[in-house]
């Protein structure tokens, strides 16, 4: 679930947490916006209103392009654990 994904050496969470937020600030900025907009709109949708706003949103972000690069990238084994930036 994504809950804890990484252990880090005690003393070191607050360092290890910000390399994380700025591995997050490097990945397709629209894909994460959407999806984040996917949530916090969506959270109070009924079920099938929520899934519309989630394929809506998420068409977008195919339409852009961004999803094609990111594929490209997972295809070649780019990407994993920050090692490239999406911009």
């Amino acid at each position: 679930m994504g809950i804890a994904n990484r252990i880090v050496e005690v003393g070191t969470v607050k360092e290890e947490a910000e390399k994380l937020a700025a591995q997050i600030a490097r990945y397709p900025q629209l894909c994460m916006k959407n999806d984040r907009k996917a949530v916090y709109e969506g959270f109070d949708l009924d079920f099938d209103k929520a899934m519309q706003l989630e394929f809506t949103l998420g068409m977008t972000v195919v339409q852009s392009g961004e999803s094609m690069k990111g594929a490209k990238h997972f295809v070649q084994g780019l990407g994993k654990y920050g090692m490239i930036n999406y911009e």
